[in-house]
């Protein structure tokens, strides 16, 4: 069963905000250049994990967003990692608002 554009919505807006708040956890690593902030573990973990999970639920694991994100977005807790990430959620976010996201991307299509 497909989803509805208006459960991808609400999904993305979860886990944009739950991303939001590990952003707010980046402690910058000291002695290190150019400058690199490392987040919180737990927080970041559950992010990462439910972003994976939902995409794949979502979009299936051949779509191209859901590959974009295992490729450039790994488990390692750096600010970088949560930008990435976030950027592919909010685009992804933005095709389904705009009514483009099922039609197009389920299945890699």
């Amino acid at each position: 069963m497909r989803p509805t554009e208006a459960a991808v919505l609400r999904r993305l807006d979860a886990l944009i905000a739950k991303g939001d708040k590990v952003a707010q956890t980046a402690q910058l690593v000291k002695g290190i250049s150019p400058p690199l902030y490392r987040l919180d573990d737990g927080l970041y973990a559950n992010w990462w994990t439910q972003s994976i999970h939902a995409l794949t639920s979502l979009l299936g694991e051949t779509s191209n967003y859901t590959r974009a994100f295992v490729k450039q977005v790994d488990e390692y807790p750096w600010r970088r990692q949560l930008n990435t990430g976030m950027g592919i959620l909010k685009a992804i976010r933005e095709d389904a608002a705009e009514g483009h996201l099922l039609n197009s991307d389920v299945n890699g299509q």
